[in-house]
């Protein structure tokens, strides 16, 4: 269980900030780290759309793939228990995970340490087969509150 959290941290991007439940400073455009290491072309916005949050990818024209009218494409804050299961388990002491789930995917972020020093990691969770499977997501710009647009 503790193999989980430390491999979903050694895979994901980090990023000094300080926070407990997902929240606007989380929503911003990542890119997908391939398993290799190497930061792919394939590029995310994840920001909240009034009660759930909304993951939409970028289109190889550069627009954004945003169907308004996609059933279960958003995303529900996770219940402690989904998140668990997720990982792998109870976090170790001294680490806390909170996610954002529909039926077949994950939005994650790990928070290591407290106050000032603490760290965030984000990253994709696959929850389609067996088990869930991990992708390190690199924050490649961040939308906050008012400055968070939607995708055009």
């Amino acid at each position: 269980m503790i193999r989980c959290y430390r491999l979903l941290c050694s895979m994901l991007v980090l990023s000094s900030t300080l926070a407990c439940a997902m929240d606007l400073s989380d929503e911003g455009t990542y890119a997908v780290v391939h398993l290799d290491g190497h930061v792919t072309t394939k590029l995310l916005r994840f920001y909240r759309s009034g009660d759930s949050w909304r993951l939409v990818e970028q289109k190889a024209d550069g627009t954004w793939n945003d169907d308004d009218a996609c059933q279960g494409c958003s995303l529900a804050p996770s219940s402690p228990e989904m998140v668990n299961s997720f990982m792998g388990g109870v976090p170790p002491a001294g680490m806390s995970a909170e996610c954002v789930n529909n039926a077949v995917l994950a939005i994650c972020r790990v928070m290591e340490g407290g106050g000032e020093n603490a760290t965030r990691q984000y990253g994709f969770v696959g929850l389609g087969g067996e088990r869930p499977r991990y992708l390190k997501l690199q924050r490649v710009s961040e939308e906050h509150g008012d400055r968070a647009a939607k995708p055009e």
